[in-house]
């Protein structure tokens, strides 16, 4: 994450949001269209935890174009954390 971001993980800005994330991680468009139960990608289960009352749903940032549908609360992130990108204020 570090080498890709060049900046050291403790910094905020390595992975505040999905652009930044994706890149940290290495996601490019050669991800597109991966099947999420195949080989190349998953998702592991370290036994982390959040009540839902840790968990903030909030409409996404910067999508005027999807109209009415820019309202929905489909933007999730535990609140105070500092790794996601403002506003993250609840």
């Amino acid at each position: 994450m570090e080498n890709r971001r060049n900046m050291p993980v403790m910094k905020a800005a390595i992975s505040s949001g999905p652009g930044s994330a994706a890149k940290a991680l290495g996601i490019d468009n050669s991800f597109n269209k991966k099947d999420l139960t195949g080989e190349d990608i998953w998702v592991e289960d370290h036994g982390i935890r959040y009540t839902a009352h840790e968990i903030a749903a909030k409409p996404r940032v910067g999508v005027e174009y999807a109209k009415e549908d820019a309202f929905l609360p489909w933007r999730f992130f535990i609140k105070g954390n500092k790794y996601v990108s403002k506003p993250n204020t609840i």
